[in-house]
C-alpha cells in the first residue's frame, strides 16, 4: 500500500511543481522518440522529477496487475509531456486535453489498484 500512496503523492507533487509559475522547465528532444519532447527541470524541480521517477518504480517492482502497472506508466508518460508542454506555455495556458487525460489515467490507476488490493495480489 506505501508504495501506492507514494506514487500517487510524487505524481500529483510532480504536477503541482509543473503549475507553479516559477518553476522554470525546459524541453530537449527525446533520446529514442523523434516526435516526443521530454523536460528538463532546474535543481527544485529535478527533485520532484526523481522522487516520481523512484515512487514509479517502486511501485513497479510490487505491483501484480497489469492493469495497475499500464495506468501507472500512462499518468508517467502525461505528467511529462504536462512538464514538457510547460517549457513553452505559461502555466495557465497548458493544454486542457491533457489535464483530462492525465485524470481519466489517474481514475484508471485508483480503480486498478484497488481491484488489487481487494484481490489480495499485493
Amino acid at each position: 500500500m506505501a508504495a501506492f500512496n507514494e506514487f500517487a503523492s510524487a505524481y500529483r507533487e510532480y504536477i503541482a511543481f509543473v503549475l507553479d509559475p516559477a518553476a522554470r522547465i525546459q524541453a530537449a528532444q527525446h533520446p529514442r522518440r523523434s516526435d516526443e519532447l521530454f523536460p528538463v527541470f532546474d535543481e527544485e524541480g529535478r527533485r520532484d522529477r526523481e522522487r516520481l521517477e523512484s515512487a514509479s518504480m517502486a511501485l513497479r517492482l510490487v505491483a501484480e496487475s497489469p492493469h495497475t502497472l499500464r495506468e501507472c506508466k500512462a499518468i508517467v508518460v502525461i505528467a511529462r509531456r504536462i512538464a514538457a508542454a510547460r517549457a513553452t506555455h505559461s502555466a495557465t495556458a497548458l493544454p486542457s486535453d491533457d489535464f483530462h487525460e492525465l485524470w481519466d489515467a489517474q481514475r484508471r490507476f485508483v480503480l486498478a489498484a484497488r481491484q488489487e488490493l481487494v484481490d489480495g495480489s499485493f
